[in-house]
């Protein structure tokens, strides 16, 4: 990561570059998973507890929950090393 000098750079600007490389990001997102179906198949495939709602990208997938995907270093469905998680708001 590069870092740019300090001077005369807003604090906000400061406080972003200090963040680690891996956030979530938020959006909304539509779905084509019925909600007729199970519970289990929207389960995480890593801890199996809490439905999942994050994409891993670049590959896209959508199998974990947001503490598992804060915890892995890659998706755990194609084993890619991820650069971001998207958090999703399902329906």
């Amino acid at each position: 990561m590069t870092r740019r000098p300090t001077n005369n750079v807003p604090l906000s600007e400061n406080f972003l570059d200090s963040l680690p490389e891996r956030t979530v990001d938020t959006v909304g997102v539509s779905t084509a998973v019925s909600n007729d179906e199970p519970a289990e198949s929207r389960l995480c495939k890593v801890c199996f507890e809490n439905e999942f709602n994050t994409a891993f990208m670049p590959c896209g997938h959508v199998v974990a929950c947001t503490r598992c995907a804060s915890i892995v270093e890659r998706c755990p469905m194609c084993n890619q090393r991820y650069t971001h998680v998207l958090r999703l708001h399902l329906p």
